[in-house]
């Protein structure tokens, strides 16, 4: 029986994150279609870069805490309840000095924009405390909350940024980047006080412990945040007209939402990976393969399909303003690819606790990024510059997967990436034989494509009926398409 309820909590834990994520991208194609069409390619330039520069210093802020929260409160669960408030509080109270010393050297260098600068910098430290709350819900495996907190937040920052710019122009675009984690964090304490203990006790081994653990992977955090943001910012420095930082901006929304999507199913198992690895060799070796092929089957039909469609997309979603920007946009869904499979094989060092090697990737990643960029831009190549992405993410996904190999194989791991390949190939192939003219046209396609790479797919036996059953017995053990009778 205990066995049972753990595999129907771990199997609701998926489903919900599944839900929120699905939802999540939802409000991504919302928007998509809203935020750029409403502000325009330049305002959209201007809210990207400040955009940019809030990621990337919320992840300096984070210092290591999602990281340390993740890996410990659930061992601490297990040990002793009582120390999780005061390992929360250490974490907290580290942010506060960073903050204020990202302050003081960032004025050096936006003297001319100060008050925005303040601003997004204090809207990134409430994103990291956010961030902080949402992985304790993650560690308690309250996987509804924790997947409702990201969209609540998601759907502020999309509807303050559009009430505030309409009312306060630019300045209204960095408050409602302030806003939505403003109001997030409130949320997330009021939710976290009903579930942690009151009183607390002192940590069974110095937090320094701790944050060495969490250190390495805070610095390949932001590493990855550098990498994922840092192409705004690089051209905005040389590229003089702000309309095409709004074309990189979408881009690079896209790049970030869809990696999302594709990422839910291993982030949904990490907690039971933690546990699996500690009791359990076998379900951690099965929860591994499993999440390798789902993610590509969910993988690659996104990629070539959004490959392949992005003119009408941009055309008909986005808006015809940003038809110039066609060729950047699309190059930002070559690098998904990768990324979701460094992020894979990331869970399986974090698990093992090689943090060297989490860091050596992402600091890869980020070098050969920054060089090809340079170069593409030293041969005015500024249309294919999203391709320095690519590679830097091909390279270090090669390294990382030398690191993996070394400590765990997974089994068909070739064979569950080039089935859902060879059906997505197949389905891009018809699907460019298309012409689209209109919304409804392009909705039509995207129903056909769904529909033909199923059908490629089970040919291919890359699904079967042991996938069906699989997805059924999910949506059966959680109940929530069921009305329970007590409700009533």
């Amino acid at each position: 029986m205990q066995r049972l309820n753990k595999k129907n909590r771990i199997i609701k834990g998926a489903i919900f994150l599944f839900i929120g994520k699905i939802l999540n991208v939802i409000l991504a194609v919302v928007q998509i279609l809203l935020i750029p069409r409403l502000l325009g390619p330049k305002s959209m330039g201007f809210y990207s870069f400040w955009l940019s520069v809030y990621f990337i210093t919320a992840r300096i802020l984070g210092l290591g805490g999602q990281q340390i929260i993740i890996k410990y409160v659930p061992e601490l669960r297990i040990k002793n309840e009582l120390m999780i408030p005061t390992l929360l509080k250490k974490v907290v109270n580290i942010k506060f000095p960073l903050f204020f010393i990202i302050i003081c050297l960032g004025l050096l260098f936006w003297s001319t924009e100060p008050s925005y600068f303040i601003i997004i910098v204090s809207a990134s430290l409430l994103f990291s405390l956010n961030l902080a709350a949402e992985s304790v819900f993650y560690s308690y495996n309250i996987m509804g909350t924790y997947a409702l907190i990201s969209l609540i937040r998601t759907a502020l920052r999309i509807i303050l940024v559009l009430i505030l710019f309409y009312a306060f122009y630019k300045t209204g675009i960095v408050l409602g980047i302030l806003g939505a984690p403003l109001i997030a964090l409130s949320l997330s304490i009021f939710l976290l006080s009903r579930i942690l203990p009151r009183n607390h006790v002192a940590l069974d081994q110095p937090f320094r412990k701790n944050f060495n653990f969490g250190f390495w992977i805070y610095l390949s955090i932001v590493i990855h945040g550098m990498v994922t943001w840092l192409i705004i910012i690089l051209s905005k420095i040389y590229i003089k007209d702000i309309a095409i930082i709004g074309y990189f901006g979408v881009g690079v929304q896209l790049f970030l939402n869809i990696g999302m999507l594709v990422y839910f199913i291993n982030e949904s198992i990490l907690p039971s990976l933690v546990e699996f690895r500690l009791i359990n060799d076998n379900k951690f070796k099965s929860s591994l393969r499993l999440a390798w092929k789902y993610t590509n089957i969910l993988l690659f039909p996104t990629v070539l399909g959004g490959y392949v469609l992005t003119g009408p997309m941009v055309l008909f979603i986005i808006g015809e303003n940003y038809i110039p920007g066609t060729t950047i946009i699309r190059l930002f869904f070559l690098p998904i690819i990768f990324m979701s499979w460094i992020k894979f094989h990331t869970q399986i060092l974090f698990v093992y606790k090689k943090k060297i090697a989490i860091f050596l990737t992402e600091l890869i990643n980020l070098l050969i990024f920054v060089g090809t960029w340079f170069y593409l831009i030293c041969q005015k190549n500024i249309d294919i510059t999203p391709l320095s992405l690519c590679l830097g993410t091909l390279v270090a996904y090669l390294f990382i997967l030398i690191h993996s190999n070394q400590i765990i194989k997974i089994e068909k791991y070739f064979s569950n990436f080039l089935k859902p390949l060879i059906a997505s190939s197949l389905m891009a192939f018809i699907l460019n034989l298309f012409k689209v003219n209109s919304i409804i046209q392009l909705l039509s396609l995207v129903l056909l494509g769904f529909l033909l790479y199923v059908l490629f797919l089970f040919l291919l036996k890359g699904i079967g009926k042991a996938d069906f059953k699989l997805i059924k017995e999910f949506l059966k053990s959680t109940k929530i398409f069921r009305v329970e009778e007590q409700g009533f």
